[in-house]
C-alpha cells in the first residue's frame, strides 16, 4: 500500500504551487541576524543595545522583520559577517575598502563627525588629515573606518588599535598616543560614563563626516532583500519623524568646543 503523506506536508506543497505560505512559516526568515559591536556608546554598546539598535529594529519593524543581535567587537562583528554566521553588521563606514567586502543599501543608519582627540597639554592645529607629520603615534578602534583620505595617509602614522574606545582615552591620558580619533557623540559619552575629567581632553577639528550603514554579508542572496526593506523602513521613519524623535530624545551633552 502506498504510504500516505503527511496532511501538514500535503498543505505546504499546495500553498507553494499556488505561491503562498502558511502563517507559521511565514516567520522562517523575518529575523535578521546582526553582529553587534559592543564599543560604540551611545550607538551601541556591550548588549548591543542602544541608538543603532532602537533605529535598525523600528526601521525592520516597518517590513515585519524582527532582529537577532550578538554583541562582539567591531572587528571580530565584520568577519562574523564575512563568514556568513550573521546576515550584518552596524556602524560601518560605506567607503572604498567596505564596498569591496559587503553589500550595502543605500540608506545611512545614522551620520557622524569624527575629531581629533589630544589631551590638554598637547593639542595641535591639525585640520585634515594630511596636515598630519610622518610618525605622529595615532590610536584608533581596532577594524574602524575613518574614512578613504585616511587609508591614503595611515601609512605615514604609527597607529595603534585597540579595541575598546575607554582603552583609547585611557592610552591617551597615560601619554602613549599623540592623539586619537573618535566619533564626537562616543567622546562625549565616553567623558561623561568614566568619568574623566573633561579639562584633560580637547576635542579638535573633525576631519570627517560618515555615512553610517549596516553591511550586509556580500555572498548572501538575501541580503538584497534585507537591505531593500532596510532601505524602506529608514525612510518611513525620516518620513513621519520617528527618526527625529529618536535622536532628539537621546540628546547627549554638549561636546567640547573645537579649536
Amino acid at each position: 500500500m502506498a504510504k500516505q503523506l503527511n496532511p501538514w506536508v500535503v498543505m505546504v506543497l499546495a500553498l507553494a504551487l499556488l505561491g503562498g505560505q502558511p502563517s507559521w512559516a511565514q516567520g522562517v526568515n523575518r529575523m535578521v541576524r546582526i553582529a553587534a559591536e559592543d564599543s560604540w556608546l551611545p550607538f551601541s554598546g556591550p548588549q548591543g543595545r542602544g541608538l543603532s539598535h532602537q533605529i535598525a529594529a523600528e526601521a525592520f519593524a516597518t517590513q515585519r522583520y524582527q532582529l537577532l543581535t550578538h554583541a562582539a567587537p567591531y572587528a571580530r562583528a565584520l568577519r562574523m559577517v564575512e563568514q556568513g554566521q550573521m546576515d550584518a553588521c552596524w556602524n560601518v563606514t560605506r567607503q572604498a575598502n567596505t564596498e569591496a567586502r559587503f553589500h550595502f543599501g543605500t540608506e545611512p543608519l545614522l551620520h557622524a563627525g569624527v575629531s581629533f582627540i589630544y589631551r590638554a597639554d598637547n593639542v595641535h592645529p591639525y585640520t585634515q588629515i594630511a596636515d598630519i607629520p610622518n610618525g605622529t603615534k595615532i590610536g584608533v578602534i581596532l577594524g574602524f573606518e575613518y574614512g578613504d583620505v585616511f587609508e591614503r595617509h595611515k601609512h605615514r602614522f604609527k597607529i595603534q588599535a585597540v579595541p575598546t574606545q575607554k582603552s583609547l582615552l585611557l592610552m591617551l591620558e597615560a601619554q602613549r598616543f599623540d592623539l586619537v580619533l573618535m566619533f564626537d557623540e562616543v567622546f562625549a559619552f565616553n567623558l561623561d560614563a568614566l568619568e574623566l575629567d573633561p579639562a584633560a581632553f580637547i576635542k579638535g577639528r573633525s576631519f570627517y563626516r560618515s555615512d553610517i550603514f549596516i553591511a550586509f554579508d556580500a555572498s548572501s542572496p538575501r541580503s538584497v532583500v534585507l537591505s531593500e526593506a532596510l532601505d524602506k523602513g529608514l525612510k518611513h521613519l525620516r518620513q513621519t519623524g520617528r527618526y527625529a524623535e529618536i535622536m532628539n530624545a537621546a540628546g547627549r551633552p554638549a561636546l567640547p568646543s573645537p579649536l
